[in-house]
């Protein structure tokens, strides 16, 4: 079978899985949605072949979740499933990778027996890491990509591990998983060159006489066609703005880069990397063990000596992404979550060196499992407090474009008070009779469209993003209720080439836990002039 039952999660797992199935419920519950969420969440409300920053997957299942509901829970039920998914398939690889039961290193070391109250080493990984658990109930397309890369390692794998041939049910399936990739997100591009280069490197090009080969992708092919018919439509605007995105706007800086792995190491936790670098030991125990893992698949299924280890194969699908994302952050355009799916592809690998770890390196592994958990139950404390700043004295009652010497930089605060600020907003439309809302950068646009919806949302610094082929750019002689956020606070844009006149409607306070971390200004912009109305 392509994908094996998972062996029984013992007494202890089955909690420790149940209680982060209901923390990502409580946290789905409890906060409101992120910039990228709500972003996400208004393309199941513009439903369209795709959009200008992403394939259209995310925005597909967003409007097939808020049928029953267009509330904020329903926005984050995908994205709990999809990691109740690739926990699942992830563990799967990881006995695959293991072998057969009676060959299992398991079974064949007293240190490594899993008791009742002995949590598996790959579930620890998944528990453990802060980013992991945001993407547990926050929606983006990177989401999407966690189960689907375990699916497409488990299949090539039994693939590149089996007598004879692959099947033409195999690829078929493995059409289908790389078009569902290619509609999730553009960096798929890596995960189909991995699938290749694994199934090349076992089968040679011999491969590529196999009609199976050919259906996968035109399967693949076929299942990207709304992609390119919306960009068709569009003047390839998507493609231009990823290619631009990916090349980064700055200049590429060594420290950057390193940054960047700094930030990932806090970001996914430094378990998975000990592990990994951990793995090759010295040791002449641990080198045997290593040994009869990673070849323990292929003698049990005594057929192709050409296959892969399990070393060669989980690096071919997680280091190219890794690798790439590393660089382009050095020109400042890479976010932590994009490298999501390719630390998801190196779990398994590491969850066999975290074996071997824990039960020769005890205390240097509980050390760090300790930071870790520490660190998944801080950012939990911070995203429910909305952080520990306040704003005090003239911070509190800043203008737009002032930034007092109190202020203090608050990220956290960000996840609280879009629904009230834009409801009032709302209103404020109405009193005043104005077309619409507006914010200055796209960035602070999408939760003030989603909370305050259908009431077009406008972004001034407009550079033609997904907001101006929803609501359309800014219009002569429009007048509109600006929204400026006195974490990320504006000027007035009032000039000739802007409004005419912003007055000051009123102050809104986001008070929370006791204290206010933010608050809204309203204004009341008159008469936008264009550049060609102008002259």
């Amino acid at each position: 079978m392509i994908f094996n039952k998972v062996k029984q999660f013992q007494p202890l797992e089955k909690g420790l899985f149940c209680l982060a199935v209901l923390l990502h419920m409580g946290l789905a519950l409890c906060i409101h949605l992120s910039p990228d969420e709500a972003h996400y969440a208004l393309y199941a409300t513009h439903l369209d072949w795709s959009y200008f920053d992403h394939p259209p997957l995310v925005g597909w299942l967003q409007w097939m979740m808020l049928q029953s509901s267009q509330t904020d829970f329903y926005c984050r039920i995908a994205p709990q499933i999809s990691w109740i998914l690739s926990v699942y398939l992830s563990i799967a690889l990881y006995q695959q990778f293991q072998g057969s039961p009676s060959r299992s290193l398991d079974q064949k070391n007293e240190h490594l027996q899993h008791g009742p109250y002995r949590v598996g080493s790959a579930l620890i990984l998944w528990l453990t890491s802060p980013l992991l658990t945001l993407l547990g109930f926050a929606l983006v397309p990177d989401c999407l990509l966690l189960p689907l890369v375990s699916g497409m390692m488990i299949l090539t794998w039994t693939m590149t591990h089996q007598e004879g041939a692959p099947s033409t049910h195999q690829w078929v399936l493995l059409g289908i998983l790389l078009g569902l990739c290619g509609l999730s997100k553009y960096t798929a591009i890596l995960l189909a060159m991995s699938a290749g280069f694994v199934l090349l490197k076992t089968h040679g090009l011999k491969l590529l006489k196999e009609k199976g080969c050919w259906i996968a992708c035109i399967i693949a092919l076929a299942m990207i066609t709304p992609i390119l018919y919306w960009n068709m439509k569009h003047e390839w605007s998507s493609f231009v703005y990823q290619f631009g995105h990916a090349s980064g706007s700055q200049p590429w800086q060594l420290r950057k880069s390193i940054l960047y792995s700094i930030v990932l190491l806090l970001a996914f936790g430094p378990l998975l990397v000990m592990a990994l670098i951990l793995r090759k030991s010295k040791n002449k125990l641990n080198a045997e063990m290593l040994y009869q893992k990673e070849t323990s698949m292929t003698v049990g299924m005594g057929s192709n000596s050409t296959a892969m280890s399990v070393s060669m194969f989980s690096w071919a699908y997680g280091l190219p992404t890794v690798l790439l994302f590393i660089i382009l952050a050095g020109r400042g355009s890479a976010l932590p979550h994009w490298i999501a799916p390719a630390w998801v592809a190196l779990i398994p690998l590491a969850a066999i060196g975290l074996d071997r770890w824990r039960a020769f390196k005890p205390r240097l592994w509980k050390g760090i499992l300790s930071f870790q958990v520490l660190c998944c139950a801080g950012l939990v404390v911070l995203i429910l407090s909305g952080g520990f700043g306040a704003e005090l004295e003239s911070a509190a009652t800043s203008l737009p474009g002032e930034k007092p010497p109190s202020s203090k930089q608050n990220p956290f605060a960000d996840l609280i008070g879009w629904d009230v600020a834009s409801k009032r907003a709302m209103e404020l439309a109405s009193q005043n009779h104005a077309s619409s809302l507006a914010v200055m950068n796209w960035t602070l646009a999408s939760r003030v469209a989603w909370y305050a919806r259908p009431l077009p949302v406008k972004v001034i610094q407009s550079h033609h993003d997904q907001f101006d082929l929803w609501f359309g750019p800014m219009s002569d002689e429009d007048d509109v209720i600006w929204i400026d956020w006195s974490l990320m606070t504006f000027d007035k844009p009032v000039a000739t080439q802007q409004f005419e006149s912003c007055d000051l409607l009123e102050q809104m306070p986001i008070i929370h836990w006791g204290r206010q971390i933010a608050h809204f200004n309203f204004l009341y912009c008159k008469n936008w002039q264009s550049k060609t109305s102008s002259r």
